[in-house]
Order: structure tokens, then sequence, then C-alpha cells
């Protein structure tokens, strides 16, 4: 992955909140869901953290919130989620947790 601004290069004092919805997975390091506010777009938000933001995204939730451009990024590291939350585009930041449905096969994990 390229490499992300330095948190000294942040001009900006803004930081949008961090936050944890909660859930009972466990928060998965270097994994967030990004909301940002109605009319900023990805274009926008990667020129303001200086860094090309789309190689980072995982998901978008455009037929969920068909308002406001949210999505999840994985291998975020602290420079970066600096960079995003100081970006004046993001409304907030939530905690990614680990997700498990109760009858469903991690296939992750091998047969016993």
């Amino acid at each position: 992955m390229p490499s992300s601004p330095a948190s000294s290069e942040i001009q900006s004092h803004y930081y949008a909140p961090l936050r944890d919805s909660g859930g009972a997975g466990p928060i998965v390091p270097g994994y967030y869901g990004v909301f940002l506010f109605p009319g900023h777009s990805i274009e926008e938000h990667s020129a303001a953290i200086k860094t090309d933001i789309t190689q980072y995204i995982m998901f978008v939730f455009d037929k969920l919130y068909t308002d406001r451009v949210v999505y999840s990024a994985r291998g975020i590291d602290d420079d970066l989620l600096a960079a995003i939350r100081s970006d004046r585009g993001v409304e907030f930041v939530d905690l990614d947790r680990e997700v498990r449905m109760e009858g469903a096969t991690d296939v992750r994990e091998p047969d016993q």
C-alpha cells in the first residue's frame, strides 16, 4: 500500500469523531467505516487527505446511504486515519468490529 501523509503535514485542527457503535465482536485494527457529509465526493476526500483512498475501500454503501458517501476501508494506519479524520468533509468515522452470525460457518477456520 502507498504511504499516507504524515500527521505533521495535516494543516487542519478539525478531527471528525471516532465512534464505537458497539457490538459483540472484537474491534478489527485498521478497518473503519467513514461517513462523508452530503455533497463531499470520494475524489474531494482523496484530494483533502492527499491519498487515493479508493485503494483502501472495500465497500461503498451507495444503496443504503443515497444522500452521502459512506465507505468501509481496510489497511488504514494511524497517520492515514488522522488524515481522514482531519478532512472537514468527514462527518464521523466508525471503528469496525468483527461480525459473526449465529449458524454461519467461518470459512477461515479449518473444519474439526
